[in-house]
């Protein structure tokens, strides 16, 4: 739309001519005026474009990279923290906690099923535990447009973790620990692989038909006389702690009336709240190693998508206006 230009002063055959007209526009004679006039001021100019301006495609793009990449920047340092929490604890007896509740402890013992207790088993073992834990993995074929290949790598399927009440005991005196709001940090006990369209293990196959998150793999296909097996091949990791196992525990404990030969204290939660398989060294030193390759991972896939979105995005409006 074309501005209002102001019309040229009057010229009378006199020695005075008449005042100049103001240099602003006449104001708008209508609503419809008005509109059309604000959007004469807020049209792009004719050399930018809507891909051009800084929240076009490529910053969109970008800012979805950068924010996946600081997510699991994110849970990695969470895990590294948590490791130097691990690393700096020294423990204490269970029965120093009788001195006094509320403040961080951490505690090696053994863990002892609650009489009377919920029970726990693995998801595939079928062994008593107190904490549980199982991930499902398949293996699946991906096109690398880079490499122009198929790659097979293993994805999660499913994961989870459960864990019961127990019993801490180092010998001076048992507590009784809820583990249900801990990070748990447990090695693999065991990992079973099912080839595609096999008949997994009974304990497996059990699982596999109460969780509705995880299909059956041991699929046939029909071919006249000929029977085919379909599926992708799994993996199958459970970790678990077992009553009598080493435990390691970090964590607030809370005055709470304990059995015969346990103090009268609880731990359900803390800051940080860890239940470990292993002596806290030994954990925090696990914890660290398996954060280093997702923190370093989240960092560069955070700095390419930043360079996609403000390098690349206003890169492109600013090499437009030339």
């Amino acid at each position: 739309m074309s501005r209002f230009v102001p019309s040229p002063p009057a010229f009378v055959p006199t020695l005075i001519s008449s005042p100049p007209l103001s240099s602003s526009p006449p104001l708008p004679s209508s609503p419809l005026d008005s509109l059309l006039a604000a959007g004469s001021l807020l049209s792009l100019p004719p050399h930018q474009s809507l891909q051009s301006l800084p929240f076009g495609l490529f910053t969109l793009f970008g800012l979805v990279f950068a924010a996946v990449g600081l997510f699991f920047a994110a849970r990695a340092l969470r895990s590294s923290w948590l490791g130097v929490q691990l690393l700096r604890a020294r423990p204490q007896s269970v029965l120093s906690l009788s001195e006094g509740l509320g403040e961080q402890v951490c505690l090696v013992g053994t863990a002892q099923a609650v009489p009377g207790g919920e029970a726990l088993a693995g998801p595939f073992s079928g062994r008593p535990a107190v904490v549980a834990g199982y991930e499902v993995e398949e293996l699946r074929s991906r096109y690398d447009a880079n490499t122009k290949t198929h790659r097979r790598t293993w994805e999660t399927v499913d994961e989870g973790w459960a864990g019961v009440p127990f019993v801490l005991d180092d010998g001076s005196a048992g507590v009784r620990v809820d583990p249900a709001a801990a990070t748990y940090v447990v090695a693999v006990d065991e990992r079973t692989r099912v080839a595609g369209g096999r008949r997994p293990p009974e304990h497996i196959r059990s699982f596999v038909e109460r969780n509705e998150r995880v299909d059956s793999e041991d699929g046939t296909f029909r071919l006249g006389p000929f029977e085919l097996a379909t599926g992708d091949d799994r993996r199958y990791t459970e970790r678990r702690i077992e009553p009598g196992d080493e435990v390691c525990v970090v964590g607030t404990p809370a005055f709470a009336r304990g059995d015969v030969g346990d103090v009268n204290a609880e731990i359900p939660e803390g800051d940080p709240f860890v239940v470990a398989d292993a002596p806290p060294g030994v954990a925090g030193r696990r914890l660290l190693l398996g954060s280093v390759l997702p923190l370093v991972l989240g960092l560069v896939f955070a700095a390419v998508g930043l360079v996609f979105a403000f390098g690349v995005g206003l890169g492109g409006e600013f090499g437009a206006g030339f």
